[in-house]
């Protein structure tokens, strides 16, 4: 084992009867990968996959809408099966929302708007942490620069209305969902190779581009309904910055720029070592559920044995867990 913070590395002997059981999410597969042929395991590696995520536009929440602490995020609020145009499968796409007043969201949406930062400078501040503070906090600082905009300019509409409104609560919103294809980790360097928005081989379309923007337009009334645009100068900066949608016409343009420029992955990553394909299932035997197959005592615990979850990738990480410890202390079964 080696520490991040110190680089020291240390060894630990497993017992006769020891069990080591893995849980370390995506860098689950890098450590196997290098065992991957002693172990004559060909799936590790394989059938990994991420949410795309777009971040949406930013709302002023009708002033008769009370914003409350719960709904700073509400997942699944609108959820879209978007069928392949063969007909047989579906991507589920799903749309989240964040509302509230901006101090209980800038931390949330600082971060979604990491999204806009070029590709080349985001696996620079991956790697740097002291980067990533000053990128988040730029981010948090030009966020908290558009609110200040946004609250002067509803105190002029409440003179020149003679209204008493001072309350400024925000709502926006992501779609995510399943890309069309799956990637692997690199047996060369461990990378992950992921297919977000490939164009299929046989056909040249591209299913992820065409999902992103039907789901978008279909779902832009309901994100115009959310609340009041922000001002005119306020959505044009943020269209210069992010090219993000406020009209059905404005989506292609945006789902274009997006792919080529401001991906976001690596955020919900699973697979890797997939239940019935690099593990086994514990069907036949209870206490080899989790077990690699190839090896003895070695089991794996976390996002990396199942395909990419709908919703709470977290909390479905918790139930692996639990699931495989619970077994693993179980009496021995045979399931007929």
């Amino acid at each position: 084992m080696q520490y991040v913070d110190t680089g020291k590395t240390e060894s630990f002997y497993l017992s006769e009867q020891g069990k080591l059981i893995l849980s370390a999410g995506a860098a689950t597969p890098r450590l196997l990968l290098p065992h991957q042929d002693r172990l004559q395991n060909p799936e590790i590696g394989k059938y990994v996959s991420d949410h795309i995520l777009l971040p949406l536009g930013i709302y002023i929440l009708d002033k008769e809408i009370d914003a409350t602490s719960r709904d700073v995020y509400i997942p699944v609020f609108a959820t879209i099966l978007e069928r392949s145009p063969e007909g047989q499968e579906g991507t589920v796409c799903c749309f989240d929302f964040f509302s509230g007043n901006l101090d209980r969201l800038i931390f949330i949406v600082s971060h979604l708007y990491l999204a806009f930062l070029p590709n080349c400078f985001k696996k620079i501040i991956v790697r740097i942490p002291w980067v990533f503070w000053i990128a988040t906090n730029v981010i948090r600082w030009s966020i908290q620069g558009v609110n200040f905009m946004l609250a002067l300019w509803l105190r002029l509409s409440n003179f020149l209305r003679r209204e008493n409104r001072h309350k400024l609560d925000l709502v926006t919103a992501l779609v995510k969902f399943n890309p069309a294809k799956e990637g692997c980790y690199s047996s060369n360097d461990s990378q992950i190779a992921l297919c977000f928005f490939s164009e299929d081989e046989n056909t040249s379309v591209n299913r992820d581009k065409e999902v992103a923007k039907r789901v978008i337009k279909e779902q832009m009334k309901l994100l115009n309904n959310l609340g009041k645009k922000p001002p005119l100068l306020i959505r044009f900066l943020i269209r210069c910055l992010t090219k993000i949608p406020y009209r059905e016409e404005q989506v292609d343009k945006y789902v274009d720029v997006y792919s080529k420029k401001f991906l976001l992955s690596e955020q919900h990553l699973s697979g890797g070592c997939l239940f019935g394909k690099a593990i086994d299932t514990g069907l036949k035997d209870s206490q080899d559920t989790g077990k690699l197959y190839g090896a003895t005592n070695v089991y794996v615990a976390d996002l990396s044995s199942v395909p990419l979850p709908r919703i709470s990738p977290q909390m479905t990480a918790y139930l692996i867990g639990f699931h495989v410890a619970k077994m693993l202390c179980s009496d021995r079964s045979t399931t007929k």
